[in-house]
């Protein structure tokens, strides 16, 4: 069945009453990765087989896989901020979680990422996927607001029945004043790419009875905290949650 055929019984009156926004985001996002990794895949066998001293070709190559990469984190985005994807909470290990994320997931070779983590933080009960899209979300965006220019530092600590992280990074430019209009969809302050991104980070948060805030420290840093309550979770409230 082709994406329009998919698409055509959510705009009609053939499934529901109403147009469906997340069926509608979800099924759209679902279509368009199948592509996508095809895509990267092909992107993956040329730069494997190019020759070296091609280097034009490898640039283009280079700046197609960029453009997916943006293409599905996007995606991505639209799905969280919508909330179409289900969620699975699990107890999980938030140090060593936003560790494997930022620095498997984030970084460029080469790049160092300070971590300055509490041992005491407690399990979270936390949907993975969304824990992922999170760290990964909130650390790509302090790279694009510092133009890439600065190395980001992760924290954790513990304070009175709430679990903190922090995302620090120095971006000279950021104008201070604008700091909560980038939770707004499609902020003009927002860096290109990330009209979603934080819009994305903070529903994921408030749907796990979190906050997060934007703050501008001195020596030009930005900061973003994310505040968690910490509560006493069983295996049963994991399986009522699921």
């Amino acid at each position: 069945m082709s994406t329009a055929e998919s698409v055509q019984p959510i705009l009609t009156e053939q499934s529901k009453p109403q147009y469906d926004a997340q069926e509608m985001v979800s099924l759209i996002a679902h279509e368009l990765r199948q592509p996508l990794s095809t895509m990267e895949s092909l992107s993956c066998y040329l730069e494997i087989v190019l020759p070296p001293h091609e280097t034009k070709a490898h640039l283009q190559v280079a700046k197609m896989q960029e453009l997916l990469r943006q293409a599905n984190w996007i995606l991505s985005d639209a799905v969280h901020f919508l909330q179409a994807a289900r969620v699975h909470p699990v107890l999980m290990d938030w140090n060593e979680t936003v560790m494997e994320i930022v620095s498997e997931g984030g970084a460029t070779p080469g790049e160092t990422i300070e971590f300055t983590l509490e041992d005491s933080i407690p399990p979270i009960l936390f949907d993975l996927d969304q824990a992922w899209h999170l760290a990964m979300g909130v650390y790509l965006f302090l790279r694009k607001l510092s133009r890439n220019k600065s190395q980001v530092k992760v924290s954790s600590r513990l304070l009175p029945g709430l679990v903190e992280l922090e995302f620090a990074a120095a971006a000279p430019e950021a104008n201070p004043d604008c700091c909560e209009s980038l939770f707004e969809p499609f902020s003009s302050h927002c860096p290109a790419g990330s009209g979603l991104a934080m819009a994305s980070a903070k529903r994921i948060v408030q749907s796990h009875g979190g906050t997060i805030e934007v703050q501008t420290r001195p020596e030009d840093l930005v900061v973003i905290a994310l505040r968690f309550p910490i509560q006493a979770c069983s295996q049963a409230d994991i399986s009522e949650s699921t």
